[in-house]
């Protein structure tokens, strides 16, 4: 039996384990960031529940997971450091410190867009990303729309500019349309 952390897509996270030893840092999974990667699926249903018309693959909803996940346990290092654990480990190398090692892999699809959910926090900020996602929402984003909202909301937290070069160079694999 494995470890498993998932999400039944109506807000639950569920997390799965053989032993209580997988939870020793080094022995299991990373077990911060699963919970934050988890977390990160039920912010973006929470928004956009009918995947029936999500403007996002299944690869972008993962490799959104990722990133949340990351940022999440970088985040979680920043202000709780080793005493969030009882068995002390410096698990914020499990965050951004990780996903920026594995987004240098130029070819990799999924790390693609796992960059292009990092470059678009350059531009909106990890804590306008609420917002951010309302806003798609208010504006009625689906897999018929994606290529004209998504840049317009860019922008609207961003710049004219800064959408472009974002939308040029990952709008075709991160959006549906």
């Amino acid at each position: 039996e494995r470890n498993e952390f998932y999400t039944d897509r109506k807000g639950n996270l569920f997390l799965r384990y053989a032993h209580t030893d997988e939870f020793i840092p080094g022995k299991g999974p990373y077990i911060l960031y699963g919970i934050s990667h988890e977390i990160g699926h039920t912010c973006l249903l929470a928004v956009f529940p009918d995947t029936n018309k999500a403007w996002y693959t299944e690869a972008t909803n993962e490799a959104w997971a990722h990133f949340y996940g990351c940022m999440l346990t970088s985040m979680l290092y920043e202000t709780r450091s080793d005493s969030l654990w009882p068995n002390p480990y410096n698990y914020g190398n499990d965050g951004m410190p990780r996903i920026m090692e594995q987004i240098k892999d130029e070819e990799d699809d999924f790390m693609i867009r796992c960059r292009a959910w990092i470059e678009l926090n350059e531009i909106i900020g990890f804590e306008n990303y609420p917002d951010f996602f309302h806003r798609l929402k208010e504006l009625k984003l689906t897999n018929k729309n994606s290529s004209d909202v998504f840049p317009k909301v860019i922008s609207e937290f961003g710049s004219d500019e800064q959408s472009k070069i974002w939308t040029d160079k990952f709008g075709k694999r991160l959006l549906t349309n």
